[in-house]
């Protein structure tokens, strides 16, 4: 278990990371949009279309692209091992671990962060393996 609590918290940073390099990108291209506006409201007044592929290229440039894919890799990653470490977890009451993996499911940054802080008051990682126990 102790594995893939660490893949967890490798996964909520490298989540949280692209995830603002994502927003980052995100509001270059929409502050390109605004500033592109004059432009297409000229074409518009000289009855030529807009170009739509200049539109497009500002949406779909590879670095919004590969930092949203990264993102939302590492955050379906994150969601799925924090379910893991839960359901696995057998000294939690089963009404608490639901209301645990409804929160990965609904909450994921909110719940990794209440879940990484309470990770050695309430034994929320416990240890399932003779190899993570230290026996063997």
């Amino acid at each position: 278990m102790r594995t893939y609590y660490r893949l967890l918290v490798i996964s909520f940073i490298l989540s949280l990371l692209a995830g603002i390099v994502f927003f980052i990108f995100y509001g270059s291209v929409i502050i390109s949009l605004i500033g592109n506006v004059q432009d297409f409201s000229n074409q518009i007044q000289e009855n030529a279309p807009p170009d739509p592929e200049a539109i497009l290229r500002l949406f779909f440039n590879p670095a919004l692209i590969i930092s949203g894919a990264i993102a939302g890799i590492a955050s379906l990653t994150n969601r799925i091992i924090g379910i893991i470490l839960i359901a696995g977890n057998k000294t939690m009451q089963e009404g608490e671990r639901v209301l645990w993996i409804l929160g990965f499911i609904l909450m994921n940054i909110v719940t990794n962060i209440v879940f990484l802080a309470l990770k050695n008051t309430r034994n929320l990682v416990t240890s399932s393996t003779p190899q993570d126990q230290g026996i063997a």
